[in-house]
Order: structure tokens, then sequence, then C-alpha cells
């Protein structure tokens, strides 16, 4: 589910990401607490969802939900086929976190919240401020350009959930050696470009430490069928049939660098609660 109209063809500056243990109430406590931050630099915030799962799982954010306006099919900032209505801030915002389900108790069931709410727009006038597909991990997106004051907002807002951190898009650490480009992300450890390119997940990295000539990194993985997720296993099956499997070691050019990328590792390490481990001599 992209944005539509003016929110349309701007590029997220940063995401919102998850690592692999964190089960669906910490990942939406976490998002609700992003909005939330971002509520502070916008005007608006959109809502789709499916009336009837959401009137069925969770009455109260049904209730808050049809107390927002409706957005006319003109206006729709959100695709699919869910039932838009937008939020005014300030006004509406405590009808908005009872629409997320804010705060999240230990006890409530979260699946509604994955499974009815379709999709959410944090805008400031035309300007989009965070956007997700609540069903989709993967699109946790964050629009601060040029707005510091939104990212600090966002990294406060999730500074002590464990398992949830915002990150830039794209690549953390890059670095090319013999004409071959290796990028570290917070998911993955990216090698080669475009149909060459191969994604090795760091899920399944178990150790990282410099080789003994401090010019590349030596790296210890999981087998594909020690995920833990069932749907991990799939993927990782898949992705070592296409390839070689991951590399046992990546040359970096020097020790610079080895200590650069080493310090990244345990930085995403501790930020989205990894099990590897990261040997820095």
């Amino acid at each position: 589910m992209s944005l539509r109209g003016p929110l349309s063809g701007v590029d997220a500056t940063h995401r919102l990401y998850y690592g692999p243990s964190v089960d669906d109430r910490t990942a939406f406590a976490a998002e609700n607490a992003v909005v939330h931050a971002a509520c502070d630099s916008a005007s608006h915030v959109h809502v789709s969802a499916t009336p009837t799962e959401l009137d069925a799982r969770a009455p109260d954010a049904a209730s808050a939900f049809d107390d927002l306006d409706p957005v006319p099919a003109a206006d729709r900032v959100l695709g699919g086929d869910g039932t838009e209505r937008v939020a005014a801030l300030p006004a509406d915002e405590a009808a908005l976190a009872r629409v997320l389900g804010a705060p999240l108790a230990e006890r409530d069931a979260v699946d509604w919240r994955r499974d009815a709410i379709d999709g959410i727009a944090v805008r400031d006038g035309d300007r989009p401020r965070y956007h997700s597909v609540p069903r989709n991990r993967q699109v946790r997106a964050l629009y601060a350009a040029d707005d510091r004051e939104l990212l600090e907002a966002a990294w406060l807002a999730v500074a002590d959930i464990d398992g949830a951190a915002v990150y830039p898009v794209g690549s953390l650490v890059s670095w090319t050696v013999r004409d071959t480009e290796y990028a570290l992300t917070p998911t993955s450890l990216d090698v080669g470009t475009g149909r060459d390119e191969r994604s090795y997940p760091l899920h399944r990295l178990e150790r990282a430490r410099p080789t003994r000539s401090d010019t590349g990194i030596d790296l210890t993985w999981a087998s594909a069928d020690d995920a833990r997720d069932p749907l991990l296993r799939a993927v990782d099956s898949v992705l070592d049939r296409a390839s070689d499997g991951p590399p046992g070691s990546i040359p970096v050019g020097g020790d610079a660098m080895a200590v650069l990328v080493l310090d990244r590792l345990n930085e995403i390490r501790d930020a989205l609660d990894y099990d590897f481990r990261v040997t820095t001599a």
C-alpha cells in the first residue's frame, strides 16, 4: 500500500526496524510510540481500516475510528480498499490513540492491530512524516529530511523498547574491494550489485571477527534449518539454493574499515537484539 496524492513520490529517509525476536505486541507498541512522536510535527493522521474486522475484534478502537472524519475518495492518501478516516491534530490525538490501541496492555490481544488496520499515514500539510502498513513489517517509513527534531523524537520514542530502533533507509556502511560492492544494513549483509546482488540476513549470523591479517572479517552463520520461525526457514532455504550460501569471510580492504564494520555490527546487535557475537580484536 503506497502513499497517494500529494504524499506520493517522496522518498523515506529512515525506517522503524525490528529484530528477529520482536513479537507483535512489542512491534505495535514501538509503532504507536513513533506515531505519537511524529504527531508533534504533523497536522493530520490518516488511518485506513476494515470496519467489520475492527468492530468484531476491537470495539473501542472501532468506536474511536467512527468518531474520526471520513476522507472523500478524491482526498485519500492511502491505497487499498479500506475505509479511510483522518484525525486532525491536536484535537483528535486522544481518539487516534484509541484507534491504534495505545497504550497496549500486556494481556491485550493485538492481532486486530495487524489485521484490521490497513494503513497509517502521518502528514504535515502535504508533507509525509510517517507511513506504515501494519501487516507488513517492512513498511515502517519515516520522512525526516531536514527535520532533525522529528528524527530525534522517533529515536527517543523507541529507545527503551528492546528489539526496535530507527535507522536510515539503505546501508549503514558500504565499501568496495576488487570491484565487488559490500553493504551492511540493519537486517542484512549485501554482496554485489544488480542481478548479481546477494543478501544474507543477519538473523543467521552467529559470529563476526577480524581475520588474522585485519583486512577482512570472518563470519560464522547458522544453517537455514536453524531459524526458529518457519517462514524464515523457508526464505533462508530459498536464498541458499539461489547462491553458494553466506560467505565465511569478506574482505574489507584494511583494519580501519574492519573496525568500522564490526562496530556497526555491535550497534545493530545491541539495538535489535540479535544473538550473534562480535569480536573486535
